[in-house]
This record gives C-alpha cells, sequence and structure tokens, in this order.
C-alpha cells in the first residue's frame, strides 16, 4: 500500500491532480502534463502544498514550463536528481514558496528561456546546485524575487544566455556562493538588484563581462577566477 498522501509516477503520466492536503511527490519515470492546479502546458503545476517533491525521472513540459509553482503554491523540499525540462518556458518556474531546491550532481535543469526563473512574487529560501542548470533563450538562473541562498558547488554548472545569473532590479539574494562554474554568453552573473554576499572560489566568466553590478553588492570575495572582470557601475 502506498503511503498517505503520497503521488507515486513510476511509468509514463498525464493526468490532473488537486489534493486537498499536503503531500509528498515522487517521480521514477517520465511525467509529462500532470496538475496539482490546472490544465496547461506545463509538466507540472502546483498551486496548493507540497511537502516534498522529488523527480527521479524526466518531468517535462509541453509546451509550457517543467515544473510551475505558482503565486499561491508552496513546495518544502525540491530535489532534482533527473532531468526537468521546458517546451517553451523555464524549466523551474516559482512564483510562489520554495523552502529548499537541490539540483544534485546527476540533475539537469534545461529551460527553453531560463533554467530556473523566480518571479517577483516567489521566494526561495535555498538553491544548491551540483548538477546542471541552463537556459536557451534567457538565464540560468533568473531572478525577480528574493532568494535567500544560492550555492553553485564544485561539480555545479550554470549557463545561460546572455547571463548565467541574473538578478534583476526587484530581486535580492542574501548569499551567492560559488565553487564551480558560472557561465554566461554576454556575463557570468549580472545584477541590477541586491547581493548581499557573493562568493567565489571557482570559475564565473562571460565574453563580456565576469560579473556585472549596476546595482548593490554588500560584499564581493574572490579567491578563484572571474573571467572578463568586474564592472561596477
Amino acid at each position: 500500500m502506498q503511503p498517505k498522501n503520497k503521488s507515486w509516477v513510476t511509468g509514463v503520466a498525464f493526468g490532473f491532480l488537486k489534493p486537498l492536503v499536503p503531500m509528498t511527490v515522487l517521480v521514477l519515470g517520465v511525467l509529462a502534463v500532470f496538475k496539482n492546479a490546472w490544465p496547461s502546458g506545463n509538466g507540472y503545476d502546483n498551486a496548493g502544498n507540497i511537502d516534498s517533491f522529488t523527480n527521479n525521472g524526466t518531468l517535462s513540459g509541453t509546451t509550457g514550463n517543467g515544473l510551475d509553482n505558482t503565486s499561491t503554491g508552496n513546495i518544502g523540499t525540491l530535489t532534482n536528481n533527473g532531468i526537468i525540462s521546458s517546451g517553451s518556458g523555464a524549466g523551474v518556474n516559482n512564483s510562489g514558496t520554495v523552502g529548499t531546491l537541490t539540483n544534485s550532481v546527476t540533475g539537469i535543469i534545461p529551460g527553453a528561456t531560463a533554467g530556473v526563473k523566480n518571479n517577483i512574487t516567489g521566494t526561495i529560501g535555498s538553491l544548491t546546485n551540483s548538477g546542471i542548470i541552463s537556459g536557451g533563450a534567457s538565464h540560468g538562473v533568473e531572478n525577480f524575487g528574493t532568494i535567500s541562498t544560492i550555492t553553485n558547488s564544485g561539480t555545479g554548472t550554470i549557463s545561460g544566455s546572455p547571463y548565467g545569473i541574473s538578478n534583476a532590479t526587484s530581486g535580492t539574494i542574501a548569499t551567492l556562493t560559488n565553487s564551480g562554474t558560472i557561465s554566461g554568453v554576454s556575463d557570468g552573473i549580472f545584477s541590477s538588484g541586491i547581493i548581499t554576499t557573493l562568493t567565489n572560489s571557482g570559475t564565473i566568466s562571460g565574453r563580456e563581462v565576469g560579473v556585472f553590478n549596476s546595482g548593490i553588492i554588500g560584499t564581493l570575495t574572490n579567491t578563484g577566477t572571474i573571467l572578463g572582470g568586474i564592472s561596477n557601475t
């Protein structure tokens, strides 16, 4: 018997799910167009409460985002050990609250636009990457809201076009730590918002600028490599 309030997907799934209580989601196979909200072209829509969401398979949006967490959505822990991809949007699109987002060493989040997008109403407690997060026609990580901590570990790669990580004017990142690789076609990191602490012991690179700041960076510490240098305007 499956545990109560848990959703287990082990094969190829197309469907609709709207639970009345917080639940746990475990994806083991291929998941496309599965709902905790309403029909759309997203791989998984959430407008409710999910304690734990773990993807060990493939989660794919047909025409939208891979995983879309709406403004009323709350995900306690989101862990990706497989692939979360989008049809035409972001790999992970957040307008609600995500406590912990972990992309493991086997995890891949490729977005047609951004890999991970945190909108102006979105809050992410911690984003930890040891795998690959990439943006196709946009940034690897795109932030308009609030992210307490971004940690890109030694095995982690965050890349995008034009920016590896983009922090908009409305965006706040309390702590950004990189010991892996952050790269952008234009800039590795672009920020017009607030980054309280930026620490690099890995590689940050951009064809134009490694780190571009027109906002506020409280403390920047570099013991690694920043290719393209730093522009503070």
